[in-house]
């Protein structure tokens, strides 16, 4: 278990990074929806949503492949093998970044004004585009140091690109208040577009001396043939799927605020609910899955050295300790969403309107977290384009509710059909993991107990919050420390779990 030790030691750092954040980005999402507004909000949201498309083609896949090539070349104790694998993927990540850019640029306008019908976005589509060569490379150095497991390096990266985006857009639209909602929109991208090139150089620098410090043990290239073969045997299906199914979503995202408007509302209320179901609901959902995904998404090359050695009893071990861990924190976070929700919605964003839809999406909370975590782990069983054809297969079911859901229940028919896809993706993905592994799920100690627990912890929390006036963020504290101990009352989290756990955080420190 000791590589399994190390792995995890990163994944604490990598989820303290995580943490802080997308909290981070919670704040400055509540901060942007008070000076611009959740229409505005809603139009930056929409324009995302197209460049979104033209992102995963600048990616093409070149994170994940980066990682299974240099995971692969590493297992073998090659180095000069994974230096040719990571030159390889920063030539494939410069074209498709290039290309991506040149078809945003010549694209923004036609997409603009016909497709989504606001020319209010082209100028910042077009800024946005020319960032993606640089982000493209990015990912594949983010890729390599995730093999090599310097994960602390991506943290400084991730850190430094956030803290320079918050400061310098706040900056920015110090300037654009008061003006349109396109030099709001202008002034957001331009500065993810300067975060950017801060990510691009620290990255460039954090490879250029990790790989000095590496020594070169290979006497030729000889280890190093097939490296191109074996790349775009992995990123070109992978890259087609992705862009199938972010067309798809691209196509879902510019329905919903017509599916909105159809429902009765006009132009302005429309982008107002989706900007605030996009841009504030779903990142303060999403917000505590930092500690699931930073795991979980460390487990890619642990888990692709276990199938190497087909060690499936270690595998299965894992998967089944990494599932109950995900569905007790998914079920706490649920209940303690599902219960302080409109004191999270005036308390962040001063919306009564984000604290109901809070109270609504949380309800699928445990099923979203435990969904990343499987994928997660079927990516590393090299089992991604099983994922990819299931995320596909649920974009296209999530269109045709669009269609119909929308226009009827408007922004709550956006709900709905989260609730579904979510059920059906989550279901897919954990057959296959149970099939590919053999692990057991345990539906009453891993869902049904800690359901009760967090029921009853967030009661008694807010009975005493009430005589106490402990506040929000207190009674939500103390919902977490009563659900811990009734999760060790019950035994959904017995005492040689919680030794596991301690002697992680043991090894990390």
């Amino acid at each position: 278990m000791t590589r399994l030790k190390k792995y995890l030691a990163s994944g604490v750092l990598m989820t303290c990074v995580s943490l802080a954040l997308r909290g981070l980005a919670v704040a400055f999402n509540a901060y942007i929806s008070r000076k611009i507004g959740a229409e505005a909000l809603g139009l930056y949201t929409l324009l995302g949503s197209v460049y979104g498309f033209a992102l995963t083609l600048a990616l093409s896949g070149i994170n994940l492949t980066t990682t299974r090539l240099v995971s692969d070349a590493l297992g073998e104790n090659d180095i000069q093998k994974a230096r040719a694998s990571v030159r390889k993927c920063v030539c494939y990540s410069l074209f498709f970044g290039s290309l991506a850019c040149a078809l945003l640029l010549i694209l923004a306008e036609p997409v603009a004004l016909f497709v989504l019908k606001d020319a209010r976005i082209i100028k910042p589509l077009k800024l946005a585009g020319a960032t993606l060569p640089l982000i493209s490379v990015t990912a594949c150095l983010n890729g390599y140091f995730t093999a090599v497991r310097k994960v602390y390096k991506n943290a400084a990266v991730q850190i430094g690109e956030q803290l320079a985006r918050i400061f310098i857009c706040a900056a920015l639209l110090k300037l654009a208040i008061g003006r349109d909602m396109e030099s709001c929109c202008t002034a957001l991208v331009l500065g993810g577009a300067l975060s950017e090139m801060l990510s691009f150089t620290l990255s460039v620098i954090f490879y250029v001396f990790e790989k000095q410090r590496k020594k070169n043990t290979s006497k030729s290239d000889r280890n190093a043939s097939g490296v191109t073969r074996k790349m775009l045997s992995i990123a070109l299906p992978l890259a087609l799927s992705t862009y199938f199914r972010s067309a798809l979503l691209t196509l879902e995202h510019i329905l919903i605020p017509i599916g909105i408007e159809k429902s009765g509302e006009n132009r302005a209320t429309a982008l107002a609910a989706y900007g605030t179901l996009q841009s504030m609901v779903m990142p303060l959902v999403l917000f505590p899955a930092a500690l699931t995904q930073s795991f979980s998404s460390l487990l890619v090359p642990e888990l692709a050295r276990l199938k190497i050695q087909e060690n499936m009893r270690e595998i299965r071990y894992i998967a089944g300790r990494v599932c109950h861990l995900a569905l007790l924190f998914g079920v706490g976070a649920s209940g303690v969403m599902i219960y302080f929700a409109d004191g999270l919605g005036m308390g962040i964003y001063g919306s009564a309107e984000a604290g109901g839809y809070i109270r609504l999406v949380a309800h699928i909370v445990p099923i979203m977290y435990l969904d990343t975590t499987v994928d997660n782990m079927l990516k590393g069983l090299g089992e991604q384009l099983y994922t990819m054809n299931i995320n596909i297969l649920d974009t296209l079911c999530s269109l045709v509710m669009v269609w119909i859901l929308i226009p009827r229940f408007g922004g709550y028919g956006y709900i709905i059909l989260i609730m579904v896809s979510e059920i059906f993706n989550a279901s897919a993905s954990i057959y296959k993991l149970v099939k590919v592994t053999g692990m057991r799920f345990y539906v009453l100690r891993w869902f049904v107990l800690p359901s009760l627990s967090i029921i009853a912890a967030t009661h008694v929390a807010g009975a005493l919050s009430d005589m106490l006036g402990f506040g929000v963020l207190g009674a939500i504290a103390l919902s977490v420390g009563v659900y811990f101990l009734l999760l060790r009352a019950i035994g959904s989290l017995n005492k040689e779990e919680c030794a596991w756990i301690k002697g992680f955080f043991k090894k990390s420190a």
